[in-house]
């Protein structure tokens, strides 16, 4: 029998947590009006994932990953771009990719050249 509510609840559960998270951190709330909305079809997606999963824990899994991409990750990108998630921003993921790892690389590339830098500045 609680099977058949395991999306509710867990729905439920992951909207109040990823909604919190979203407001507090980073200061970007959901309409009123628009939260029955969304939870509603937050509920019969979850029901769709939940009737396509095999075990429960791929689908808390899933639902865990899309629910805090989609939530989080929108608010994260109104906080610092004044805009939400849009379908064309899937052409700027390469981009977005490839701008990080390269910052990355370079940090870390950086950490080990900083010392070769710096000793050969004191030796001239």
């Amino acid at each position: 029998m609680t099977s058949k509510f395991l999306p509710l609840f867990s729905t439920a559960l992951l909207y109040a947590l990823y909604y919190l998270i979203s407001t507090i951190k980073f200061d970007v709330q959901i309409l009123p009006m628009a939260v029955i909305y969304d939870f509603l079809l937050q509920l019969l997606a979850s029901y769709i994932l939940y009737a396509l999963s095999k075990r429960v824990w791929i689908f808390l899994i899933i639902q865990s990953l899309v629910m805090g991409i989609l939530y989080v990750g929108n608010a994260v990108k109104i906080s610092f771009f004044g805009g939400p998630i849009m379908p064309d921003d899937i052409f700027a993921l390469p981009t977005s990719a490839s701008v990080c790892l390269a910052s990355m690389f370079f940090r870390k590339v950086g950490g080990f050249l900083l010392p070769l830098f710096h000793w050969q500045r004191l030796s001239v």
